[in-house]
């Protein structure tokens, strides 16, 4: 079974609007249902600005999962997703 991606947040999301992209801003979460928040990120430092940012925003640190700077990327995410 599929996870469905309910929306696709970012601090730039004016900029990845112009390239088409259905993005929203970081504060529109409180709007949406969702079970997790997964930030991918590569960069520890942005990764760790976004997590005080869901914080912020009310979300609890165990609904929000990271990808981490090593290893094999694709399998992590895939691990999120589907297990």
């Amino acid at each position: 079974m599929e996870t469905p991606l309910v929306a696709w947040v970012d601090d730039a999301w004016k900029e990845c609007r112009r390239c088409g992209l259905d993005v929203d801003p970081v504060e529109s979460i409180s709007a949406f249902d969702f079970d997790y928040v997964l930030l991918a990120s590569m960069e520890r430092p942005l990764t760790e600005d976004a997590t005080r940012q869901m914080e912020i925003l009310g979300i609890s640190e165990e609904k929000i999962l990271s990808i981490s700077e090593t290893g094999d990327h694709h399998s992590q995410v895939l691990h999120y997703l589907y297990d």
